[in-house]
C-alpha cells in the first residue's frame, strides 16, 4: 500500500511490532511517527516520540527500510481521499481518478476508467458519499500529471486551462 500523509496504520519495523503509527510527509519523504522504534527523524512527529523514514512511501521503499505488514487502522474520510479510492452513494460506486486540493475527478458508476465530473469534497459530503476502499496504485501517474499541470498554472479552480 502506498503511504499517504495522515494515514493511521499498524506495521512491523524489523522485528518490532508497531500497533499505531501516523504517516507524516516532509519534503517528499515519508515517515512513520510512532512510539516504538527510533529511526530517521522528521521535524514534526505529530505528538509521537519517534519517527521512521520510509523514502517515498511505496512498498519497495517500505521493504528496503525494513517496514512490513502495513495495515490501515482507521477508515479514510472524504477529507482524506486520494487517487484510487473508491467511494459510494445511493446510486453506486465510483473511483477517484484525480485530486487537486479539495476538488476530485470522479469516475462514472462502476466504470472506473471513465471520468464523470469534478466534485468538491463538500459536494461529496452533501451527497452522502462514503469511502469504501482506499486500495489502488494505478492513479499515481495521473496525480503526478495533474501536479505538473498545477505547477505550470494550467489548472485553475479545478479546471484545466487550454490556451
Amino acid at each position: 500500500m502506498q503511504l499517504r500523509k495522515g494515514m493511521k496504520v499498524s506495521c512491523r519495523i524489523g522485528e518490532v511490532v508497531v500497533k499505531e503509527a501516523v504517516v507524516q510527509e516532509e519534503d517528499g519523504e515519508f515517515y512513520l511517527c510512532q512510539n516504538e522504534k527510533r529511526g530517521a527523524s522528521c521535524e514534526n512527529k505529530l505528538g509521537y516520540i519517534y519517527s521512521w523514514g520510509v523514502g517515498n512511501g511505496d512498498e519497495k521503499d517500505q521493504r528496503i527500510d525494513g517496514v512490513f505488514d502495513v495495515k490501515l487502522l482507521s477508515p479514510l474520510t472524504l477529507d482524506d481521499i486520494y487517487t484510487g479510492c473508491v467511494i459510494k452513494d445511493g446510486c453506486g460506486e465510483r473511483k477517484i481518478l484525480a485530486r487537486v486540493d479539495d476538488v476530485v475527478l470522479v469516475s462514472c458508476d462502476k466504470r472506473f476508467d471513465t471520468a464523470s465530473r469534478w466534485w468538491t469534497i463538500q459536494e461529496l459530503k452533501d451527497s452522502d458519499f462514503k469511502v469504501i476502499s482506499p486500495v489502488s496504485e494505478e492513479g499515481d501517474e495521473v496525480e503526478k500529471a495533474i501536479k505538473l499541470l498545477q505547477d505550470r498554472g494550467k489548472i485553475k479552480d479545478g479546471k484545466i486551462v487550454v490556451e
